[in-house]
């Protein structure tokens, strides 16, 4: 299903970035 790999794409790409930004500001 291309409509729920696209989702979990974008959910991992958003986690990746919440840690990039978590340990950017520490």
């Amino acid at each position: 299903d291309i409509v729920k790999h696209s989702t979990s794409f974008l959910v991992d790409l958003t986690k990746k970035w919440e840690i990039v930004n978590f340990t950017k500001a520490k």
